[in-house]
């Protein structure tokens, strides 16, 4: 087929063959050399971009770590008075007088008020009451009292108090219970 010739077949329409001056070449080498220059510019900032978002990942995690830190720092400040008031109160134990066993007493009853302030300072209720209606939300049975008969079951006595800081359960009431019947 001569050069210049129109080429034809069933699937393409006609379209004469390329043909590339020196000048041709030159304008697409250097367009080649644009087109490698602006992709390395992109890889470039991309490898940048990934690694500022590394530094920022273990930035923060130092970060959380030292939020972390003080968060526990705050805590095992606040348990420092009542574990010495508990030491207290077991040096008082060590004597049978009845000073002794009055000064054990109070001991123990100041270390649960300063418990129960660090509780309340972090917001942390107790849950478990004689009387409450049975919420497995709440509370986990360990013991049942009477017959099953499908009524409502009563918090009858409260084994180890629950405890709820907002909606989060730390730990559930365990409590024996009964049914209570349903009237109608």
């Amino acid at each position: 087929m001569p050069e210049g010739e129109m080429v034809e077949s069933a699937d393409q329409p006609s379209v004469a063959p390329p043909t590339s001056t020196p000048d041709d070449i030159v304008k697409l080498r250097e367009r080649v050399a644009e087109l490698e220059k602006q992709a390395q510019s992109y890889l470039d900032g991309w490898k940048r971009a990934r690694a500022d978002y590394l530094n920022l990942k273990r930035e923060m995690e130092e970060e959380k770590q030292g939020w972390l830190r003080m968060v526990q720092a705050g805590m095992i400040e606040k348990l420092i008075e009542p574990r010495e008031a508990l030491r207290s109160a077991i040096q008082f134990a060590g004597t049978t007088t009845p000073e002794g066993m009055r000064g054990f007493r109070e001991g123990l009853e100041a270390v649960e008020k300063q418990f129960q302030s660090i509780f309340t300072h972090l917001g942390v209720k107790e849950v478990g009451s004689v009387g409450e209606v049975f919420d497995p939300r709440f509370h986990e049975a360990q013991e049942f009292e009477g017959e099953k008969r499908g009524g409502v079951l009563i918090v009858t006595r409260v084994l180890a108090k629950g405890y709820v800081r907002g909606e989060m359960v730390l730990r559930p009431a365990k409590v024996s219970v009964r049914e209570q019947s349903v009237e109608n």
